[in-house]
């Protein structure tokens, strides 16, 4: 079994508990072999839409988490490397 794209680093960043739990669902779907999307968020999120909106914003603003691809009803995101994350 491959090992999980989690890295232990968002633990320690200062971030809101809905924007982390954010992370971990992004590194679930990948670990899964699925795109995030927002198909796939919206499915496994539990928050209100104003907390993923929220949470979305700044795991993008953080380095976190890049838009790739969007169709106008898909939005697709990629995880980034996490030595790029911003820390602030």
């Amino acid at each position: 079994m491959a090992d999980s794209v989690m890295d232990q680093r968002i633990f320690k960043m200062g971030l809101d508990t809905e924007a982390v739990s954010l992370y971990l669902l992004c590194c679930s779907l990948v670990d899964e072999s699925l795109h995030i999307s927002n198909k796939y968020i919206g499915e496994r999120w539990t928050g209100n839409a104003e907390q993923l909106s929220k949470s979305i914003h700044t795991l993008i603003q953080r380095n976190i988490l890049r838009q790739v691809m969007t169709d106008g009803k898909t939005t697709v995101y990629m995880l980034l490397d996490p030595d790029g994350w911003r820390a602030w």
